[in-house]
């Protein structure tokens, strides 16, 4: 993925990129992060169905806070990350970032021990979300009162899909 990484920055024009489904794992973090930042065009990417964990979810933390980020559009359904890579991801990552506008993390592992402060308060900082989909994420009730509390002083979130979770439990 490095040898990609190298020849994209060079190219400058690459506004999307789907890699999803090429079995990437944890290893790959650091690419992730060059990737982001480099790329000063790219605004659409999808990394779904790798095993990419929560290391990587930090990689594109950092990568969504730097301020070369022009990413619109991330998409990182199936990636094994679960709530310590999520609450990294909204904390470091959304919290910081200006430009993202659609984020999808389907399929992935959300708990009902999950923090959601940090998801609560990406959200009321956040100036730029306006769509969110944690389809399937083992959502319970939990999620419901930071959300509702961060949708009063956020006016940009448009869209939210909590489909297929627990959250009349």
């Amino acid at each position: 993925m490095g040898k990609i990484i190298a020849g994209a920055g060079l190219n400058g024009t690459i506004t999307e990129l789907d890699i999803s489904q090429n079995n990437m794992t944890a290893e790959s973090s650091e690419n992730l992060y060059l990737l982001i930042v480099s790329l000063k065009t790219l605004i659409k990417l999808n990394v779904s169905g790798n095993d990419l964990g929560n290391t990587s979810a930090e990689a594109i933390s950092r990568g969504l806070s730097h301020y070369r980020c022009s990413l619109q559009h991330l998409t990182m359904s199936e990636t094994g990350v679960t709530n310590k890579g999520f609450s990294f991801l909204f904390r470091e990552g959304i919290g910081a970032n200006k430009t993202l506008k659609h984020l999808t993390a389907d399929q992935n592992s959300l708990d009902q021990t999950t923090n959601f402060r940090p998801i609560r308060l990406a959200f009321e900082r956040s100036r730029s979300m306006e769509y969110l989909s944690l389809q399937s994420c083992m959502l319970r009730d939990a999620v419901g009162i930071p959300l509702a509390q961060s949708l009063q002083t956020n006016r940009f979130l448009t869209h939210i899909n909590l489909s297929h979770n627990h959250l009349g439990d």
